[in-house]
């Protein structure tokens, strides 16, 4: 064979393998699809709408919960739910656990709420404000002050950074409370006065 005709043969088996190449790439699923399965969609949706209710009842709420337990084991199971349907599962399912005062789930939770984001850093930080305030509130409710205070004061940051962050009267309602049970009276009323 001639220099050409191997050149040739060598373009196509290279041009053939890139296509190859190519084709896997694209066809590689990441586990986290953009668009869920139409169940998935359904089962949150669900979910979502029995969070949401204006007049929850304890049944309502633990429908919810099983819900977003379906969602998060599907989540691990298959990888067919996008992050940000399970980083608002995860979220959810805190909430309603810390109504139940199951603070400890409710914290890991919302622990692993805040890791989601964390692997999204093109999504807005304000999404963790919620989060931390939760999380610094569940560990004032188990007598931990140190992790209270850390949270507590990440979700003040976060405040300062998004000025329209809905709900600040309940941070610095919790501050407040916090500092006070520390014994800073100046530092509590400070907190008190800017929740009013």
């Amino acid at each position: 064979m001639g220099k050409p005709v191997k050149a040739t043969i060598r373009g196509i088996v290279w041009k053939g393998w890139l296509l190859m190449a190519t084709w896997l790439v694209c066809s590689y699923h990441t586990g986290n699809p953009a668009q869920p399965p139409p169940a998935v969609l359904a089962l949150y949706k669900k979910a979502d709408r029995l969070f949401h209710l204006s007049n929850p009842t304890d049944a309502t709420d633990s429908l919810a919960m099983a819900a977003y337990g379906q969602i998060i084991a599907l989540a691990g199971k298959t990888g067919e739910v996008p992050d940000s349907m399970l980083f608002y599962a995860h979220k959810h399912m805190g909430i309603l656990l810390d109504v139940q005062t199951s603070y400890s789930p409710a914290i890991k939770a919302y622990l692993q709420a805040q890791r989601i984001k964390q692997q999204h850093p093109q999504w807005s930080d304000s999404l963790l404000y919620e989060i931390a305030e939760h999380t610094g509130s569940a560990w004032y409710h188990l007598n931990n002050f140190d992790s209270a205070s850390y949270f507590l004061l990440q979700a003040e940051a976060l405040a300062q950074r998004f000025p329209a962050i809905p709900e600040k009267e309940r941070l610095y309602n919790d501050l407040g409370v916090l500092y006070y049970e520390n014994g800073n009276y100046l530092q509590s009323r400070n907190y008190f006065t800017q929740a009013l």
